[in-house]
């Protein structure tokens, strides 16, 4: 039997349920109410064949009184075609603001429809045959429905404001009415049965369309509880990234808490703790550009003004946190500060890595600018991070340093050549246990993260509720829930009972079944379109960088130096340094796939925004999604980057005394020894191939890589879904085809004998 489409909807989870998820138990209701409508269905078109099984040939053997035969006289009137309905309604269209009206209003609409309708009909009694009408209407009929006519256009007068549910009655009531003052018409006065036939047939119509205004309207809503969906999925991951940033700030703060030793001696060796500070300081990094992302208003994926609110909220709690206090020879240093050296170095090896041309001391600066103006964007007077890139931008360095090395992005003063000790200069800057940051200040930042994570709670509360309020308008609309559909049934029941079969079955299929299979095919096919569309550009995607599966082969170096720099080896320094070219073109050609993927994104999405046969809310998903993974690509070139400015520094060479040690060779990267920066190579190989400790990060190959199939797949499933619940609505409509083909093939096979009968 045909689903309505209101029972349709998407939410971007559609495939939990395959994997072994939770069920969402708020559609219930609906799904009993659906089974219920389908089941009634069912029964009422078995009930029709059984009027027809009633009647068959067999059960005349059982009457006692004799057959008579009739002979057909020559003279018999022409066998008169089928009475068919006179009217037809234009399919309805509506602005956003008249949808609101319907959803509000649904009993309104209806019933100016319904008015349009019986307008139409009693025009359509009206007129003669001549004209295409059943027959000319008697003076008798003209003057009923000049009566019906005056009091509908009563009656509509009192629909242009708000009706009674008297107003409702006595509107609902005409059709009947109407028919039973002209059967109580005497001939001659008296019109042909087929013309009450037609008008029966009329009215279905007016019913169907009366049906079909819910159609745009549940479209409508069901595009909003979409949007709600994202609004909530986009303020739980908020709420995730600031857990992970109070979480990942903690992390980083840990070592030098617990460090009771002197701060970290110069060019000693590059230990795991220092690494690991490192690592945690890059994850939150990472965490906080996730956070912010999304936050200036105007974008495709902005976030809604009440989430954007609680983050800014967030900052405000912020306000004046200090990751170094004021020392005796040392200012305080902000964390937003703190935080923003990291971007300003990314952005100046982004450069670097993405442009084939040398860059010059200008281009440099001008990017960092360009950097300020995008972070100037995604905070406020609580908490920034662009405090420290005016000094950048003046000499590319920051003079805020403990140590007597100047923090310098490159090493000597010469732009290509990018400083390998630079992380460990940011972690000198509070290298002071006195001075950092303590564990009571850092509480008062996990309080405004958990302060911003309870607004949010009541967002998503509230949200929720929206939800569940235009759920129930969505069942409102349900005609069993509407003022007409009592009368509705009795009307449809005097026409099942006094119209010829063979147009009960026909209005049956064009008038009821059609339509609402139509909308129902229209809505899976939206459905299919969608997901089908989303799968392809994916897979557009997914097609420039299959390579990433083998990230973990290719960004190896740390580890080879570590364990293949042995003179039992031949020409170790050769493979070693065939690696190392390796790795570097390596670099050189991810970073180019990864531009090559925005290019092609940067095309997808105007194609998406400007694609009609998706919903507002279907575009919305896919702007989302294309530009999470535009972001994410960004994220790996910033990665790759960081990478390739280390390696093209790097020198490798013979041992210079080949009998005192095992080792082949030596590395440095412009002139700094291996020990102050290796863990650091193994910290951005691992950011590359996974994104940082865990994947917290993304901006990994194979983290985006899995993370494109795992979405393509999603949506290729869903649309296999969808394919098979056209397959089962085509079956279902099939057998609706065979029923009424039946009881018509039926009728026909009466009807011939009969014919027979009279002839014989």
């Amino acid at each position: 039997m045909a689903i309505q489409n209101y029972y349709i909807h998407f939410t971007r989870n559609v495939t939990s349920a395959l994997s072994g998820g939770q069920l969402d138990a708020q559609d219930l209701a609906s799904a009993v109410f659906l089974f219920q409508e389908l089941d009634q269905k069912v029964w009422t078109l078995k009930r029709t064949l059984g009027w027809i099984e009633d009647i068959e040939p067999r059960y005349f053997a059982q009457v006692e009184e004799p057959v008579h035969v009739y002979e057909a006289s020559q003279e018999a009137s022409p066998v008169q075609k089928l009475p068919e309905s006179k009217i037809e309604l234009p399919e309805l269209s509506y602005t956003d603001t008249e949808l609101q009206e319907v959803i509000n209003k649904p009993d309104l609409a209806s019933a100016k429809v319904f008015i349009q309708g019986l307008e139409a009909a009693l025009e359509a009694w009206l007129t003669p045959y001549a004209e295409g009408g059943i027959a000319d209407p008697t003076a008798a009929e003209n003057e009923i429905v000049t009566r019906y006519q005056n009091q509908l256009a009563t009656l509509k007068t009192a629909f242009n404001g708000t009706p009674t549910d008297a107003n409702y009655t006595a509107l609902y009531a005409l059709p009947a009415s109407f028919i039973q003052e002209i059967e109580e018409l005497e001939a001659p006065n008296a019109p042909p049965k087929s013309q009450i036939a037609v008008f029966w047939q009329d009215m279905m119509v007016v019913y169907s369309s009366m049906a079909a205004v819910a159609y745009p309207a549940a479209d409508y809503l069901n595009a909003e509880i979409s949007n709600l969906y994202l609004n909530i999925s986009a303020a739980q991951r908020v709420q995730e990234l600031l857990r992970q940033f109070a979480s990942v700030l903690k992390d980083f703060l840990l070592p030098r808490w617990d460090d009771a030793s002197q701060p970290i001696a110069h060019g000693t060796e590059y230990n795991s703790r220092q690494a690991a500070m490192i690592q945690s300081y890059l994850t939150l990094g990472g965490v906080f550009r996730m956070l912010t992302e999304n936050l200036p208003q105007g974008l495709d994926t902005s976030y809604p003004d009440e989430l954007r609110n609680a983050i800014l909220s967030f900052f405000t709690g912020l306000r004046g946190t200090e990751i170094r206090t004021s020392g005796s020879t040392t200012p305080a240093l902000g964390l937003g500060e703190f935080l923003g050296i990291q971007y300003v170095y990314q952005k100046c090896a982004s450069l670097y890595g993405e442009e084939s041309t040398a860059q010059t001391e200008a281009s440099y600066k001008a990017a960092i600018r360009q950097e300020k103006t995008y972070w100037d964007a995604r905070g406020n007077d609580g908490f920034k991070v662009t405090g420290s890139f005016d000094a950048f931008a003046n000499n590319l360095q920051y003079p805020n340093t403990t140590s007597s090395a100047t923090l310098s992005i490159f090493q000597d003063n010469t732009v290509s050549n990018f400083n390998p000790r630079f992380f460990q200069l940011v972690l000198d800057l509070i290298a002071d246990k006195s001075t950092l940051m303590t564990r009571t200040s850092y509480q008062t930042i996990a309080d405004a993260a958990n302060a911003a994570i309870t607004a949010i709670d009541g967002l998503i509360g509230t949200w929720n509720q929206q939800i569940l309020a235009k759920q129930t308008q969505r069942s409102s609309l349900d005609p069993s829930q509407l003022k007409y559909f009592e009368s509705m049934n009795a009307n449809k029941e005097t026409f099942v009972t006094t119209s010829p079969l063979q147009s009960v079955y026909t209005s049956l299929m064009l008038d009821k079944f059609l339509p609402a299979q139509q909308q129902v095919i229209r809505s899976l096919g939206d459905q299919m379109t969608f997901s089908n569309k989303t799968a392809r550009y994916l897979n557009q995607i997914i097609q420039m960088i299959t390579s990433f599966h083998n990230a973990d082969t290719y960004y190896s170096l740390s580890i080879y130096l570590k364990q293949m720099n042995l003179q039992s080896l031949t020409d170790a320094v050769g493979k070693a340094k065939s690696v190392l070219a390796n790795e570097i073109t390596r670099c050189g050609t991810d970073i180019t796939r990864c531009k090559q993927a925005k290019i092609e994104i940067d095309k997808i999405i105007p194609v998406v925004k400007a694609d009609t046969e998706m919903s507002s809310s279907q575009i919305r998903e896919l702007v989302g999604v294309l530009t999470s993974y535009k972001s994410q690509f960004n994220d790996l070139i910033r990665h790759l980057s960081e990478l390739y400015v280390l390696l093209k520094g790097m020198a490798i060479t013979a041992v210079d005394n080949p009998d005192e040690t095992i080792q082949a060779f030596t590395v440095s990267v412009h002139n700094q020894p291996e020990n102050s920066w290796v863990k650091q190579l193994a910290t951005f190989e691992s950011f590359v191939i996974e994104g940082g400790q865990n994947g917290v990060v993304p901006g990994g190959e194979k983290q985006l890589l899995q993370s494109l199939e795992s979405s393509e797949q999603d949506y290729t499933t869903f649309n296999q879904n969808q394919q098979l619940a056209l397959q089962l609505e085509m079956s279902a409509m099939q057998q609706e085809w065979t029923i009424v083909s039946t009881a018509l093939a039926l009728l026909n096979q009466m009807f011939a004998k009969i014919a027979r009968r009279i002839k014989s």
